[in-house]
């Protein structure tokens, strides 16, 4: 392993942590009409292990669509919708050796207005999961990150019809 290896482990562990203690509430779904898709990868690591941006766009919209949660797809859509809400899909990876270490985390962020001044808005995070912290080997990753973002966007569209009941 090299020198460097460990000490990355363990602040990208931190900062799973300390993710994980944000926002985990699903109230904050209730009324959402739909979601757009953003990433935060760097495509020369993705292009390295095989994806694309394309391909986690095209996995996470039908995951979400097949769920019912309806998918913004232009930029007026997404102006229109309340809230201008966008789940990020983020994806770090650092290889090392023959190891590959990956961090995903799904975020909901949106425009909300604070109780105090209705007239002053911010674009916060309103609804994350705990994030994922993971190594696999070159033949492994591939299908390790799109498992991860599988299981964060379910546990998003389980929060949403918990309080979007059809």
């Amino acid at each position: 392993m090299k020198p460097f290896l460990l000490p990355t482990l363990l602040i990208l562990l931190a900062v799973s942590t300390v993710n994980g203690q944000v926002i985990d509430n699903k109230k904050s779904l209730k009324g959402l009409t739909g979601v757009g898709l953003w990433y935060r990868a760097e495509p020369d690591d993705l292009k390295e292990i095989n994806l694309s941006l394309n391909q986690l766009s095209t996995d996470a919209s039908v995951r979400l669509r097949k769920a019912g949660i309806r998918v913004l797809e232009t930029k007026q859509e997404q102006q229109a919708a309340k809230g201008y809400a966008h789940l990020t899909v983020g994806v770090s990876l650092l290889k090392s050796g023959g190891l590959w270490v990956y961090y995903v985390d799904v975020t909901l962020s949106e425009w909300v207005y604070l109780a105090r001044a209705s007239n002053e808005s911010l674009y916060l995070t309103t609804w994350n999961n705990t994030g994922v912290l993971g190594m696999a080997n070159q033949d492994e990753i591939q299908d390790s990150i799109r498992q991860a973002i599988g299981d964060a966007l379910d546990k998003f569209i389980s929060d949403y019809l918990a309080m979007n009941p059809k």
